[in-house]
């Protein structure tokens, strides 16, 4: 299994194993369909139905919809 090594500022080598493709594509698909659930039950809960949208709420739904969903792979 290929593998990559990082050497530290202490001289100290890590070694990590790197993931296959088909896996590393199969916890995409599922981090992308978690988003997508968590898009349309915000919606659901902001606006009662999933199409509704209101200029008056673009603010409430870019912090509380978008934002979560555009940080998500830098928190995980």
């Amino acid at each position: 299994m290929p593998t990559i090594h990082i050497d530290t500022v202490f001289n100290i080598e890590l070694e990590f194993e790197l993931a296959p493709f088909p896996k590393r594509l199969l916890a995409y698909g599922i981090d992308f369909c978690l988003m997508i659930i968590y898009m349309l039950v915000m919606k659901m809960i902001l606006y009662g139905e999933i199409n509704g949208f209101s200029r008056d709420s673009m603010g409430i739904d870019i912090l509380i919809v978008s934002f979560p969903m555009l940080i998500y792979s830098l928190l995980t």
